[in-house]
């Protein structure tokens, strides 16, 4: 919606530009420069508004809306504003021809005698010189309305005004129909991200409490409850006094049971060497 916008305020200022080239009948070097600079202030205009808006990404959507924007301005508020210029320009004429009025009546009683002599020397020139000399009648109005192009823009704004005809519907029905591809690609394309953004949160909430277990297993390494457990799943060791239940029907505690036994009989037979030893040492 703000390119759209964006579109209409720059067709505007280029509709304006294009009024006063028209009125003051400009140089088309001068022009060339104007449409350099207009394009230019464009281009810069765009391009900031996606770096405020987009972080600097060139979306087609941006472009596609400034297009449509400028497309609506010219086919349906273009006659408008043509309309509302005139009359502006028109009330500005009257307005100012009333202050030149106002200004110049002074002049003109002052000048009165002067003007009189003028006019009667001027009739008997053009009556007298006709087929020598020939006259124009300096008349100021006329001057003042060529020096300020009113004339030309009157002109301008008197033209026929152009039907909207089937190119144009095509050319919006075109640009609509994109900008709307556009609009709904951004919006896949933001579900997306969305999608990613939430599985990629998961996987760091999951590193995260992997990493916490991790931080404290290891800051409690040296504690007597770590060791134990250790100990106890790792080297199957227990407690003395502890009573231990081992299952003689699997494997490993048929190996624990023989093992077992083996340490008993071999403690067995080391106290009786002992004993043995101390009877002949009495």
């Amino acid at each position: 919606m703000l390119t759209i916008v964006l579109g209409l305020l720059l067709a505007f200022l280029y509709h304006i530009f294009y009024i006063l080239s028209k009125t003051t009948k400009l140089n088309k070097i001068i022009k060339g420069i104007f449409d350099i600079i207009y394009w230019s202030l464009f281009a810069l205009i765009l391009f900031l508004v996606m770096l405020k808006f987009n972080s600097g990404e060139v979306r087609p959507f941006a472009i596609l809306g400034s297009i449509l924007g400028m497309i609506i301005y010219y086919a349906a508020i273009k006659n408008i504003m043509d309309t509302l210029i005139f009359y502006i320009f028109k009330y500005i004429k009257i307005i100012f021809l009333l202050l030149l009025t106002i200004i110049s009546t002074p002049f003109k009683l002052v000048l009165y005698p002067f003007f009189k002599i003028y006019n009667t020397i001027a009739f008997f020139l053009k009556k007298h010189l006709k087929k020598y000399v020939k006259y124009e009648k300096i008349n100021l109005y006329k001057n003042i309305k060529k020096f300020t192009g009113v004339t030309g823009l009157t002109a301008a704004f008197k033209k026929r005004k152009r039907k909207f005809n089937i190119l144009w519907a095509l050319v919006m029905i075109i640009t609509i129909c994109i900008f709307a591809v556009a609009l709904c690609y951004q919006y896949i394309a933001h579900i997306q991200l969305d999608t990613a953004k939430q599985e990629i949160d998961v996987q760091i909430a999951e590193a995260k409490a992997e990493s916490a277990a991790l931080t404290k297993q290891y800051e409690n390494q040296d504690s007597p409850e770590f060791i134990e457990k250790v100990a106890r799943e790792k080297l199957n060791m227990v407690y003395p006094s502890e009573l231990v239940y081992i299952n003689a029907n699997s494997e490993e505690g048929k190996k624990l049971l023989n093992s077992i036994r083996r340490a008993s009989s071999k403690t067995t037979d080391d106290n009786n060497n002992q004993s043995e030893s101390s009877n002949r040492v009495e």
